[in-house]
């Protein structure tokens, strides 16, 4: 065991640890989401496949979050804590076994506060290492660069998702390792084995109220309608920006690392401190929310509005040349996009009417590009918007950071509305249902109405694979409709919110700083104030 001269140095230290192991957790989590475009043009999975599997991460969470949070005072929490990254280092390196197990790539065919600010540099940091690592090629290891002819802007490109998780499996194992040497207690009076009573307490009482709480599951709900709204961020982002505005994974990470997650940091900050300076009851927190939620919500409406049509792609969206091509016998699984003279985006060289299987640098005499001038360029045509980049990614900063001014007030509203004793329960219960009702379905449910906007998928051996083409405007009004009817859900529910504690005299100005902790039925063992004390109202 580590031996400290007094209980302040080891609570400093124990943060430190926990802040860095945060950071690293994060950072996997981030840069995993960083990849998921390009790990579906990989292996060839749609959106809402990549979605499930982002979900999936979540599934251990729910399983283990209630019994973690009710007997985490009863164990030896640093050893489990350090037991816990260990076992996510493990996960990371096991993502990348389908890099090293499959084929070469063949682009040819195919301080609550301060621990939360702190967390938000882990994703932030992630993001960039993606930034980094897309600019790489998938098969560094196994190709000779020098003879590669795509470029990172190609769509075909495939970058090195597999590196950062090798890095962030490094970084959670150092950062696992010094949990296993901190004591089992912080305090002064050692280390006391719990007894039969401590470890099975009869708390059935206030747990069922718990969850009967009006107060306690309406404040849930509108955070797991604002979790979603994350989740949707935090997994399709980058794709989103990719499709919408023609940027390639690397810059699209760059943007989200640099600017938004950032904004998201500097907001939860703020939050913190004008939660501590302003002291807001548990009346003004709702509206408090409210007010700026609303406003989040409405810097949303104009990123409606800032993007493009979909570019004119032969045979998918634009019919004026399909019996030529057809007279070609072009492989359906062929996808080299080429812009025309005629600014139409081909498929391939083939579908262009080019009839040599060579590559080039520009393909000549096309027979489905009509005019004298019938050639091609490789890659597809320029999008026409992607002037708008820059200013969507400073207005989702923007909205971030005004959104995110509300999640410390939030959180210490949840710790309010429980008895003292029972806050580290109900703050289990809080994060399993934002598990079970966002994190785990959020990401799916945005995955599948991104694919309802593809109008070109990509084929593998016959089998559809990923999408070629979306439809842009029908994809940013799903995508972002989505994230605005998350949003306003969860207004309407803290407006209800703030009326129902309006309304209670229990949680008025005056009675919003008690302590719940001096609860006489502790004392009394009396079920009736129990239950006022848990701070249910039915």
């Amino acid at each position: 065991m580590l031996h400290f001269s007094n209980s302040r140095s080891k609570k400093c230290l124990f943060v430190l640890c926990h802040g860095l192991l945060q950071f690293s957790q994060l950072l996997y989590s981030a840069y995993f989401k960083s990849t998921i475009s390009t790990i579906e043009r990989r292996y060839g999975l749609s959106s809402y496949s990549s979605g499930t599997i982002s979900s999936l991460n979540e599934v251990s969470n729910s399983v283990l979050i209630v019994f973690v949070s009710y007997f985490g005072n009863r164990v030896h929490r640093p050893r489990v804590i350090g037991i816990g990254g260990l076992l996510m280092a493990i996960s990371a390196m096991m993502l990348t076994l389908p890099h090293f197990l499959s084929q070469p790539y063949d682009y040819t065919s195919v301080l609550h506060t301060i621990l939360f600010a702190v967390s938000v540099f882990g994703p932030a940091i992630g993001y960039l290492l993606g930034s980094v690592m897309l600019q790489i090629y998938v098969d560094v290891n196994r190709n000779d660069l020098a003879e590669l002819e795509l470029r990172p802007s190609d769509p075909r490109w495939i970058g090195a998702w597999w590196m950062g998780l090798l890095i962030s499996t490094g970084c959670l194992v150092l950062t696992s390792i010094p949990y296993f040497f901190f004591p089992r207690s912080m305090s002064s009076q050692g280390n006391v084995s719990p007894t039969l009573t401590e470890v099975f307490p009869t708390a059935e009482p206030c747990f069922v109220d718990l969850l009967l709480s009006p107060l306690f599951l309406i404040l849930v709900l509108a955070q797991c309608c604002f979790s979603s709204v994350i989740a949707g961020l935090s997994t399709f982002l980058n794709k989103y920006l990719e499709r919408q505005y023609a940027a390639s994974a690397a810059y699209g990470s760059l943007l989200v690392g640099a600017v938004n997650l950032p904004a998201v940091a500097v907001g939860m900050l703020i939050g913190g401190i004008i939660m501590k300076r302003v002291g807001l009851s548990l009346k003004a927190i709702p509206r408090f929310c409210v007010v700026l939620l609303t406003i989040s919500t409405l810097l949303c409406i104009p990123l409606f509005c800032m993007g493009c049509s979909t570019q004119k792609v032969s045979e998918v969206n634009h019919q004026s040349v399909l019996t030529c091509s057809s007279n070609c016998s072009c492989p359906p699984s062929a996808f080299n996009p080429v812009c025309g003279s005629d600014d139409i985006e081909y498929i391939s060289p083939c579908h262009a009417g080019y009839l040599s299987s060579a590559t080039s640098s520009l393909y000549t005499n096309c027979r489905c590009i009509p005019g004298s001038q019938s050639h091609a360029h490789p890659a597809p045509c320029k999008n026409s918007c992607a002037h708008f980049l820059l200013p969507v990614i400073l207005v989702l900063s923007l909205a971030s950071l005004i959104a995110c001014l509300t999640h410390n007030p939030m959180y210490m509203m949840v710790l309010r509305s429980v008895p003292s004793d029972e806050k580290s329960f109900a703050i289990g219960i809080q994060f399993l249902l934002m598990r079970l009702l966002a994190w785990l379905p959020a990401p799916a449910l945005y995955g599948m109405a991104i694919d309802t906007s593809c109008i070109r998928w990509r084929l593998v051996c016959e089998k559809k694979s990923s999408c070629g083409y979306y439809d842009n405007n029908t994809l940013r009004n799903r995508y972002l409709g989505l994230q605005v009817g998350y949003k306003v859900m969860g207004i309407v529910l803290l407006m209800i919110l703030g009326w129902k504690v309006h309304r209670t005299e229990e949680y008025s100005l005056a009675d919003g700083k008690k302590n719940h902790s001096d609860c006489p039925a502790e004392k009394q063992g009396d079920p009736n104030l129990l239950k006022l004390c848990c701070g249910v109202k039915r």
